[in-house]
Formats: structure tokens, C-alpha cells, sequence
């Protein structure tokens, strides 16, 4: 599974992930991976607070991983890195127009 991390890393390529919606103090694959940039979701527009749907929470390393996380990964780490606003917004998207 980590070679799809390493791999992007050494070529300068970060990898973005969601931490997905099982609610806090989840640990979710690929959201556990060290390397990769974890987006959570914020309560509300306002509120800076991690929404209690969002997941999250501090990966253990030894634990997590059972001894099989990379050399140099710290003992534990807080995941997400940070939140975006993701309840109430509302996306505008212009369709591609299908004229020739």
C-alpha cells in the first residue's frame, strides 16, 4: 500500500486524501498513511471545529501499523492535516457543452 505514496513523494507529487465519514476518532485507510495530506470536513461554514462526522484522530504508529510503518515515521501523529468547509457549501459547475 505504500508504494503508492512513496513512489508520487520521490517524484515531488503529494498525495491528498479525505479522512473520511465515520466520525471522529476513526482511523481510516488511506487517511493512516503518514505521507499523505489529510483533508477533513469542518462542522460548518463558520465553525472551525472538525465536524463529529468527519474522521479522525491521533494514529498510534506501533499500533496502526503493526511494526510495519516505514523507518523515520513519527510514534504518533494527528490526522487530518487540515479542514475544509464541507457542510452547506454550494459548487457551481459549468457543464461542457456538447455543440460541435
Amino acid at each position: 500500500m505504500l508504494a503508492g505514496y512513496e513512489i508520487p513523494e520521490r517524484m515531488g507529487v503529494h498525495v491528498v486524501v479525505a479522512s473520511g465519514n465515520s466520525g471522529a476518532g476513526t482511523i481510516s485507510y488511506p487517511a493512516a498513511v503518514n505521507e499523505a495530506f489529510t483533508v477533513g470536513c469542518r462542522a460548518t461554514l463558520t465553525d472551525r471545529n472538525i465536524g463529529s462526522f468527519s474522521g479522525g484522530g491521533t494514529v498510534e504508529t506501533a499500533t496502526t501499523w503493526e511494526g510495519t510503518a516505514p523507518k523515520g515515521w513519527p510514534d504518533s501523529y494527528i490526522i487530518p492535516d487540515v479542514a475544509a468547509p464541507g457542510v452547506g457549501v454550494i459548487v457551481l459547475v459549468q457543464m461542457p457543452s456538447t455543440d460541435n
